[in-house]
């Protein structure tokens, strides 16, 4: 029987990282997304086909993504000066919900939670696909039970611009910091503009711990007053204010939602309008590949999700 191709991205750490003292720390924290990847399986969160070794060094074989970060798609229309209309927005907030509530309530097989907290959320790691999907990606920096090498006392992984103002002070955090983020990451999509984004690190931070939030509706005055209130909630830095659960954000949204909720073709038609050149050269790059000789196709970091270093296309056979 004739075989057939599938294409997998190749995340695995950079030689250069391998090779430094820590560079078994580096390995470890590899492997603790992979231990958390084996267990995600959501249509909103990346898939994870295989975790192994090469020459000592781990990877993760996961799904390839045709489309852009949500970071890209924001900066090209906002350098369009153009808008992203609102319904899409509130969808992609929806679903990046749905795949961060899953990950949220995800427990060990005995049932007892996971504590999962992504810790990275933002239009970096939202990954929107030109089928009209949307995906979380990224969970290299995760918080979980299962994690074997602990992080430092007071180390803050994420970005600052996208943080909670707890996981800022480096204090203990849950499911709650991600919501802020993805707070932020609303906020954004219908403003038209960056949250925090400040001259340097040190504005940013004081911005974020102390500086005043600006309501939706003073950017955005049209705003519909229910999404504008969602966003004050997500954006509570006191965390006993804000969201409990992705699901209990997700189902606001969906009410405001109801009488026009966008379809996916909605979503795939006005990402494919942004990037038809990309998408084609990407296209006729991968086709080349595949008729090659089958070896690992090194593609530009600007076209990948973060920190994910290769495209390969892997034949598979069966016989009858």
């Amino acid at each position: 029987m004739e075989g057939f191709h599938k294409l997998v991205v190749i995340k695995r750490l950079r030689g250069d990282l391998f090779a430094l003292p820590q560079g078994a720390k580096y390995r470890e924290l590899l492997l603790d997304e992979a231990r958390l990847a084996a267990r995600l399986g959501h249509p909103n969160i990346v898939q994870t086909f295989e975790v192994g070794e090469d020459d000592g060094r781990p990877f993760l074989a996961m799904e390839y993504l045709e489309g852009q970060s949500l970071s890209r798609v924001l900066a090209r229309v906002w350098r369009a000066e153009r808008v992203l209309p609102v319904e899409l927005a509130l969808q992609i907030a929806i679903d990046a919900l749905a795949g961060l509530g899953y990950a949220h309530d995800l427990t060990d097989f005995d049932g007892r939670p996971l504590g999962t907290v992504h810790r990275d959320v933002s239009p970096h790691n939202v990954f929107w696909t030109y089928d009209g999907a949307i995906k979380m990606v990224d969970f290299g920096v995760a918080k979980f039970a299962l994690n074997t090498h602990e992080t430092e006392h007071g180390m803050v992984k994420g970005k600052l611009t996208y943080m909670a103002p707890e996981q800022a002070r480096g204090q203990a955090i849950d499911r709650r910091a991600d919501l802020f983020a993805i707070g932020i990451v609303l906020w954004e999509m219908i403003a038209g503009r960056r949250l925090l984004h400040a001259p340097t690190q040190a504005a940013s931070l004081e911005r974020l711990l102390f500086g005043e939030l600006p309501p939706l509706t003073r950017i955005a005055p049209d705003v519909d007053p229910e999404i504008a209130r969602i966003c004050s909630r997500a954006l509570e830095r006191d965390v006993q204010r804000r969201y409990l659960t992705a699901g209990e954000m997700r189902a606001d949204l969906e009410r405001v939602l109801i009488d026009h909720s966008p379809r996916r073709p909605d979503l795939a038609a006005f990402i494919q309008g942004l990037f038809r050149d990309e998408r084609a050269a990407m296209a006729e790059h991968i086709r080349a590949a595949v008729a090659g000789h089958g070896e690992p196709v090194t593609l530009p970091p600007s076209e990948l999700p973060t920190r994910i270093s290769a495209l390969t296309h892997v034949p598979h056979s069966s016989s009858s």
